[in-house]
């Protein structure tokens, strides 16, 4: 009624132009309204990924600063976010090809734990992988009603190790010492231990069997890449607040300079800024980690076999180069550089080789299945046959699986990872001379399996042992499965999407 009056008032032209831009309004309305609806498919596939990657940095530096103040984060963020958490999953949970992307979001960038009521806690990264791969198996089973797992050559060695492990587990249980003392939360603890050991390469295989096209590994890289710069930047500037939401923790070094040379070295076809960024990325976090931890050898050699491995894929020549002007700037600084090695000699060498010594004399009595998993520290506290030296873990990933899963399980170890790294190194030659992310990631992830099977010598780096990293531990050690699965994805899809025409030729 009072919109007819003011019509009636104003002159008829201006009602007329008043007419024409509401018909327009509306035309414009309904064609956005329409093409939303036809698109709301394409919304929720892509929108929804985007959403939680926007959210959840700032997400993670909230809750790292609670925690950092002594502040239960969880039941606050929970109260507040719980109804948008259980949409998201449910949006995401069938996303398997962007399964590796969440879970390597969420390593790097939401320090979110969740309590056991031990003293480990599971972190958001194991979280997402349990989820991932219990939906994946149980659509195999309910809805597909048979085997989805795409032939791979390291199929049937994770599946030797998984039951390696598990019969580990329930041998040890029927089978212990039975003057050996047992906590009470000890088969939970065990349990989790065995659990997250198989769960880290079963991640590893969401790669090949569910990444369906090379930009999904494109942003892996990058995601890795800006966490080395916010580790760097936090590291050298001492800037608490970035070092809340980064993890830089086991092999990610390896990892962010394993990715910033091999850019730099094999992917021709990216623009030259990109590729010195990403080299001076990769480098310079290697080089600070190098000499600010020069006297712990597990944190800087894993890098250097890394780029070592990239350079002599790469040329033979520019490796001997790099190894030269090595030697030539230890040369330099040869007195600082032995005295640091001395104290990593004395402080760690000493003390591991002894703890090797006291692991043999029980694990020696369990060669064949071993004493299940994290085991051995219940037979220490239970004997006190070491007078009164103090009792240390192995730190050593090929002991501690020899001594917990026994030979076969050690066997099936040996089997895994000469599986990837035989994979990989197949790619690299398939796909040489390329020069493109292809060539690039392949030797990316051929270094990063070379990396973590020498580095499982030194550090507990492919598996959290229990009582030293816990079962937390999947935060971090999760990167160097997920990278060797790049080269195992790849395999699936050059074939099927870039056909190189050399390999053919």
């Amino acid at each position: 009624m009072l919109v007819s009056r003011i019509e009636s008032i104003l002159p008829s032209p201006l009602v007329r132009r008043k007419d024409a831009l509401e018909y327009h309004i509306s035309k414009v309305s309904v064609r956005l309204l329409l093409r939303i609806r036809a698109s709301r498919g394409k919304l929720i596939h892509w929108g929804m990924p985007l959403l939680i990657l926007a959210l959840g940095f700032p997400l993670g530096w909230f809750m790292g600063t609670l925690e950092s103040r002594g502040i239960n984060s969880l039941i606050i963020v929970g109260a507040l976010f719980a109804p948008l958490l259980i949409i998201v999953l449910q949006l995401t949970l069938t996303r398997f090809d962007l399964s590796p992307l969440f879970i390597l979001f969420a390593a790097l960038f939401l320090p979110i734990k969740l309590p056991t009521g031990t003293d480990s806690t599971i972190v958001d990264s194991l979280l997402f992988a349990m989820l991932f791969t219990g939906n994946w198996v149980l659509r195999m089973f309910l809805e597909e009603r048979r085997s989805s797992i795409k032939p791979c050559i390291v199929n049937l060695p994770v599946f030797f190790f998984a039951l390696t492990t598990f019969w580990s587990l329930i041998w040890s249980m029927f089978f212990m010492d039975p003057l050996v003392y047992v906590k009470g939360n000890f088969p939970i603890v065990q349990g989790a231990a065995a659990a997250v050991n198989v769960m880290l390469p079963v991640t590893m295989l969401l790669l090949p069997n569910h990444i369906d096209s090379i930009k999904k590994l494109q942003w892996m890289i990058i995601l890795m890449l800006v966490g080395g710069v916010f580790s760097l930047f936090g590291r050298f500037l001492g800037a608490s607040f970035l070092m809340v939401a980064i993890n830089d923790g086991g092999l990610f070094t390896m990892c962010v300079a394993a990715s910033g040379l091999g850019i730099g070295l094999f992917h021709e076809k990216l623009a030259w800024k990109w590729r010195i960024l990403a080299l001076v990325i990769g480098v310079s976090l290697q080089l600070f980690r190098f000499t600010r931890d020069i006297a712990w050898m597990g944190g800087w050699l894993p890098g250097f076999l890394a780029l070592g491995t990239l350079l002599f894929m790469r040329s033979k020549k520019l490796l001997f180069a790099c190894i030269l002007g090595a030697v030539l700037i230890a040369l330099a600084n040869l007195s600082f550089i032995q005295a640091q090695l001395e104290s990593e000699g004395k402080e760690s060498g000493e003390t591991r080789e002894l703890a090797w010594q006291m692991n043999w004399t029980l694990t020696s009595k369990h060669i064949v299945f071993g004493m299940g998993q994290a085991s051995y520290v219940n037979y220490y506290i239970s004997y006190k046959t070491f007078g009164k030296t103090q009792l240390q873990a192995t730190h050593n990933t090929i002991i501690d699986i020899l001594c917990q899963n026994g030979i076969f399980g050690l066997f099936s170890f040996f089997w895994m990872f000469m599986s990837i790294m035989w994979a990989n190194f197949k790619l690299t030659m398939r796909v040489r001379g390329r020069r493109d992310f292809v060539e690039a990631a392949a030797n990316i992830s051929l270094a990063a399996s070379v990396s973590s099977f020498v580095s499982s010598d030194f550090g507990d780096w492919m598996f959290p042992f229990a009582y030293t990293q816990t079962i937390a531990g999947f935060d971090y050690i999760v990167f160097s499965w997920l990278f060797m699965g790049i080269g195992l994805a790849l395999d699936q899809l050059v074939p099927r999407e870039q056909p190189s025409k050399k390999i053919l030729a």
